[in-house]
């Protein structure tokens, strides 16, 4: 079990690093090029990296104010430096699976560890991730209705284009869907019924009645915790802002590149932000871990005009650092404190035996 252990904790750390060097990988063979060299020579404003930076730190700050709000509505539990460790995992382990699905199922592992009850370890990933996609999309669709008719002032072709609606169509659906599925009574029951019954078939579930048994009481636990939430419209509101400021904010950082590269320029906001919107919707198609490929081919396709050359290289390089490098990073020092807690908490128990 101990060989196990170490094993588990070596390639959580090793594989995000192997997928940071993969990510380099492209980054380095995308600024391969005949005006490689003249990149050296693009005059750029230093000072526009700090408001980047802080805009990230202020990312990671509400993030982790919204979980808190959500676990305390619902546990009474205040603990920020659990909720700044769940976003920062949830984030990493987001971006090293496809469709960003990793973070919210070491999401539930991570609260298990941590003494939360069954109906909380489902009720708050889930209340977290309806709330977070509706702060999201209005966010979003905000940006998108209100800026439609600067369109035509993006690049991109037919394949472009209806990536975009497609993405905007499949972020609509998810999201109505998630609503659905999560707030009624029947369906999530008949889902686990479904689940637990092909578990047993290719006998992963030998007891199929003691886990029914389970699984329902969990459902039933999960359905007062969401009540709680539901009697609180504050803490849903509260929650619903705080992302929306955050996904604006990331969103902001564009602008703060354009301005790195070509001075302050308040008429390309708009262009800005609608065309990351864009990029974020259509890469968000992509089963790719971080949409590693697809996002920049976007990214490239609806800036190139704008930007220009060589220009657009150096931006889409920072831009996919602040969103996929950076946020992986973050969450390596909290596997690595996670693995150093655990040994020292397992040594008194070596000693006691």
């Amino acid at each position: 079990m101990k060989k196990r252990s170490v094993f588990k904790q070596v390639f959580e750390v090793v594989f995000p690093i192997f997928n940071l060097a993969l990510a380099g990988t492209i980054i380095y063979l995308a600024m391969r090029g005949d005006e490689i060299g003249s990149i050296g020579g693009i005059k750029v404003n230093w000072e526009f990296i700090a408001p980047i930076i802080v805009t990230l730190l202020f990312v990671i700050f509400i993030e982790s104010m919204r979980r808190q709000i959500v676990i305390y509505a619902i546990t009474k539990r205040f603990d920020p430096f659990l909720c700044l460790r769940v976003y920062l995992l949830k984030k990493h382990y987001d971006l090293l699976t496809p469709f960003h699905t990793g973070g919210k199922a070491y999401e539930f592992y991570y609260l298990h560890k941590h003494g939360f009850t069954p109906g909380q370890i489902t009720s708050i990933p889930i209340s977290d991730y309806i709330l977070d996609r509706i702060g999201s999309q209005l966010t979003m669709g905000a940006i998108f209705l209100s800026l439609i008719w600067r369109l035509d002032g993006l690049d991109g072709g037919m394949v472009v284009a209806s990536a975009i609606w497609i993405g905007l169509a499949f972020q609509i659906v998810v999201t109505v869907g998630a609503l659905v599925i999560c707030f009624n009574r029947v369906i999530p029951q008949k889902l686990c019924q479904l689940g637990l019954f092909l578990l047993h078939k290719v006998r992963i579930v030998k007891d199929h009645e003691k886990a029914k048994t389970a699984v329902n009481g969990t459902l039933a636990e999960y359905r007062q915790t969401v009540k709680i939430l539901a009697r609180k419209p504050f803490v849903a509101l509260s929650a619903i802002l705080l992302r929306s400021v955050a996904v604006f904010c990331n969103f902001f950082i564009i602008v703060y590149i354009y301005a790195f590269l070509f001075g302050w320029d308040w008429s390309v906001i708009p262009l800005l932000l609608l065309g990351i919107v864009l990029t974020e919707n259509a890469g968000g198609l992509m089963p790719i871990p971080g949409g590693t490929g697809a996002m920049e081919l976007f990214f490239l396709s609806i800036f190139a005009t704008m930007f220009g050359t060589p220009q657009i290289i150096l931006a889409v390089v920072m831009w996919k650092i602040t969103s996929y490098i950076i946020p992986i990073l973050n969450g390596i020092p909290v596997v690595i404190y996670d693995a150093i807690r655990f040994r020292f908490k397992r040594e008194p128990d070596k000693i006691e035996a």
